[in-house]
């Protein structure tokens, strides 16, 4: 049984939000990778990288099949759109939302304001790859 779209993205974004588990997912995004392969490209360790793959298996982010003595992993595509999810949830629109856009002063209301670009951080310009 498939579970609904609203309560997989949470499992989803985890997933997706280690380094490496977002690396291997992009590899196996370009085309479909052996274990093996996919070691290689990472540089990590065998046992880690089952690992990773079996986070974004339990996630729903990739197929795994066996050819040979070979597991096989394949990305699945990931349809997102906030918009399709907050409507899945109730939350598009409603009284709340609506009273919330109503008391906004402007539509320049900072949505972060301690972010503003005065204090953006400095872009890190250096010839490494933190994914791998």
């Amino acid at each position: 049984m498939k579970k609904p779209d609203e309560s997989r993205w949470p499992q989803i974004f985890k997933a997706l939000g280690h380094p490496v588990r977002f690396r291997l997912y992009l590899e196996a995004c370009a085309k479909p990778l052996t274990v093996s392969e996919l070691v290689a490209l990472s540089g990590r360790s065998q046992p880690a990288v089952s690992q990773y793959l079996n986070a974004l298996r339990r996630a729903g982010l990739v197929r795994v099949t066996r050819k040979g003595r070979n597991m096989i992993y394949e990305a699945l595509p990931v349809d997102w759109s906030a918009q399709r999810s907050l409507e899945a949830l109730g939350l598009d629109g409603g009284p709340v939302r609506e009273a919330a856009v109503a008391a906004a002063p402007s539509a320049e209301v900072e949505v972060f304001p301690e972010f503003t670009t005065a204090q953006a951080p400095a872009v890190r310009d250096s010839g490494e790859d933190y994914l791998l």
